[in-house]
């Protein structure tokens, strides 16, 4: 039985050979291949990150150099020249061409012609280490010039006189929105040197948010609230007075404001930018990344908060002070409507027309239509007077196009669907655009009503 047992044991370690030669070499081969092929993937891809920094490196340089022309040209009051060696640039990054407006500015050499700091400024250049080298072409946008508001004075209307009247403050003042809400979802307001008076608060939600109120004077007898969205405030051409009685704050939303601010109340503010100054009767608090111009400065009463660590430039501009000057919003009521017969004698009626349509009715609702005589439809209304007793509703479930004319609604709201509207409003409860898109223009009252006498609204105010 051992000697089996020894057999097959013999038999088995036989038939269990070692490994060959050939089996050997060819591990060997394999081995060294994927050393080989892992060194190479490593070495590309150190290459890879070396150059990935390296054009890294120049962009920074490049927009290093970007801001420092930029802070340089926005910062100037008059022409001046540049200096590649005025710019600081690391040493391992070499400048090979500079042109300003066109202009060759090469090393250690300055331009030759003044730049103007209120045009735009074309810049092009090269910049390069040892591995790479980029190139720069853009525009850096030239300074605002510094607009300086000129207050706006509404005398508050004497029963005693015949030139304080409602209409000859219209007239005067350039007022084309005046009642207690201004809700627009539609794309912009133009009104340079026009007024726009709101009797109640303004929200982000009332302006669609990109919505721009290029309006010069604006009133707001209540608080305004605009966070989130870019809908900015006052004119851009024509900057004149914000009052804003009661708190305003402007938190999110990059949004511009033109002209001078009064706030009878506190003030927030984070991403706006301020063109003009601001008077606060009241705290302010600042968040991080406001803007403010050369020659703006808050000047406050209240007490101030601010993160820690904040922008000294900015703190420089806010101003605290025992008094500020302050603005107040006339008390203006809106004249009662006239007797009925006064509206016939005047050639009112409730028929819809393409031009020149006076109407006077409860409740207006002005839709486009298909004009059988006239074989075509309707959309577009011009010089219309509308007087309601209620509200006045414009478009809705037939577009309008365009309509031009003043609309007064002394007891309602006047709505708007429709995408362009010229003229002025005149509505207890407010002015409300409903379409995107809709573009509004002021014009003066006496572009429709030249004479106080055919002015539709009674001297008693409600």
């Amino acid at each position: 039985m051992k000697s089996v047992v020894n057999f097959l044991l013999n038999r088995y370690l036989k038939e269990q050979s070692g490994i060959t030669l050939i089996e050997l070499l060819i591990t060997l081969a394999l081995f060294t291949m994927i050393i080989g092929i892992a060194f190479g993937v490593l070495t590309t891809t150190s290459k890879h990150n070396d150059k990935t920094q390296s054009h890294i490196d120049l962009r920074q340089e490049a927009n290093i150099i970007i801001t420092q022309l930029r802070q340089k040209h926005q910062a100037e009051i008059a022409n001046y020249s540049v200096c590649v060696d005025e710019l600081f640039i690391s040493n391992h990054i070499t400048v090979s061409e500079m042109l300003l407006k066109e202009a060759h500015v090469l090393d250690q050499a300055c331009t030759e012609n003044l730049i103007d700091p209120y045009e735009h400024l074309p810049v092009q250049f090269t910049i390069e280490n040892k591995d790479y080298h980029f190139s720069v072409d853009t525009i850096i946008e030239g300074k605002q010039k510094e607009m300086y508001s000129e207050p706006i004075v509404i005398d508050i209307p004497d029963s005693g006189s015949e030139e304080d009247t409602f209409y000859t403050i219209v007239r005067n003042d350039n007022v084309f929105v005046y009642g207690s809400q201004l809700i627009f979802s539609g794309g912009d307001v133009e009104g340079p040197n026009a007024t726009m008076i709101i009797r109640g608060n303004l929200e982000t939600n009332q302006l669609n948010g990109g919505a721009f109120s290029n309006v010069s004077h604006i009133f707001i007898d209540g608080s305004a609230q605009l966070d989130g969205g870019s809908a900015s405030l006052g004119s851009l051409t024509h900057p004149g007075d914000i009052i804003i009685n009661g708190n305003l704050g402007l938190w999110s939303g990059s949004r511009n404001v033109y002209g001078d601010v009064y706030v009878n109340g506190n003030f927030r503010l984070k991403d706006a930018r301020i063109f003009g100054n601001v008077y606060v009767n009241g705290d302010v608090e600042l968040g991080w990344t406001p803007t403010l111009s050369e020659h703006t400065r808050i000047y406050y009463t209240g007490s101030l908060q601010h993160p820690n660590n904040y922008n000294q430039n900015i703190l420089s501009k806010v101003i605290h002070q025992s008094e500020v000057e302050t603005k107040q919003i006339p008390d203006l009521g809106i004249p009662q409507l006239r007797a009925d017969d006064w509206y016939r004698n005047k050639g009112y009626d409730q028929t819809i027309r393409e031009n020149n349509m006076k109407i006077f009715a409860n409740n207006v609702n002005i839709q486009s239509y298909y004009d059988d005589q006239l074989g075509r439809h309707i959309s577009t209304f011009t010089d219309a007077i509308i007087v309601s007793q209620g509200d006045i509703t414009i478009g809705n479930n037939q577009w309008v196009n365009k309509m031009t004319g003043v609309l007064f609604a002394p007891n309602g709201k006047v709505t708007f669907h429709g995408t362009h509207f010229e003229g002025l409003v005149i509505a207890r409860d407010g002015f409300h655009v409903t379409s995107g898109g809709t573009k509004v223009i002021f014009k003066n009252i006496d572009e429709y009503i030249e004479n106080e006498a055919d002015f539709p609204l009674g001297s008693s105010t409600n």
